[in-house]
């Protein structure tokens, strides 16, 4: 007997096991978020909502890992601290609040995130593959190691942000606020960088190949071992700047 009520218990646990879904969402929660417009602390992981209009939704500290929003209309929603890894965000997110929120390997090629507020958010690994991302603010944001490859971030602020790795080859940063951000190993090949602030960032070993530094403020900057090939700096300013080769800009060009 004792043999058959263990195989018993094997099969048992076993048929539990496989028939557990992964990531499978609340419909309560999923019917109170398309009723209400919002859910905070709900379980949306998986949620099929493509093409939805939730505009302003409240989706604070929610579960929405790998769920499916592309095409959805989600200006002014807000995002903090929700789980957002592997979500499909290819979708209208103008003016959205993602502060504190987890999105890793998240998806929002072409996504339109103009006046978005990624505080202190993890975007590791996403991909923003020509995004719009006008007047965003990154502050303190992790987005080490994303592709914002021809993405629009003119005038967007990265104040101690963490791009490191990050690939923004041909974007365009015309007049962003880079003060204290890690850019370190970050490709920005044929970037706009014109008229931005790069005080006391940290650009080691970045790749800025025909980038356009026009008229950038270099202030108390890294750039020691920086790639700037053909890199266009008329009107460039560098005070207290540590130079690709280790000299020092020194300070007679501050003012």
């Amino acid at each position: 007997q004792k043999p058959i009520f263990v195989i018993i218990s094997i099969l048992l646990g076993a048929m539990f096991w496989f028939s557990s879904p992964a990531l499978a969402y609340n419909q309560a929660d999923l019917e109170k978020l398309l009723h209400t417009n919002s859910c905070q602390y709900c379980d949306l992981s998986g949620a099929d909502l493509i093409e939805k209009n939730l505009q302003g939704a409240h989706l604070e500290h929610s579960n929405l890992e790998r769920a499916k929003l592309f095409g959805s209309h989600l200006a002014g929603a807000i995002f903090d601290d929700a789980v957002l890894n592997n979500a499909d965000l290819r979708a209208y997110l103008n003016k959205s609040s993602f502060i504190g929120a987890r999105a890793y390997g998240a998806n929002l090629i072409g996504a339109s995130l103009e006046s978005a507020n990624f505080g202190g958010a993890n975007f590791e690994d996403t991909d923003l593959t020509r995004a719009e991302l006008r007047y965003a603010d990154f502050g303190g944001a992790n987005f080490r190691g994303a592709n914002l490859a021809g993405a629009s971030l003119e005038s967007a602020n990265f104040e101690r942000a963490n791009f490191e790795d990050a690939d923004l080859a041909e974007a365009s940063l015309e007049s962003a606020n880079f003060g204290g951000a890690d850019f370190g190993g970050a490709n920005l090949t044929r970037a706009d960088l014109s008229y931005a602030n790069f005080g006391g960032a940290n650009f080691e070993v970045v790749n800025l190949t025909r980038a356009n530094c026009s008229f950038a403020q270099f202030y108390d900057t890294d750039l020691l071992f920086a790639t700037l090939d053909n890199t266009i700096l008329i009107g460039a300013r560098f005070c207290n700047t540590i130079m690709p080769d280790g000299t020092n800009s020194g300070i007679d060009t501050c003012i």
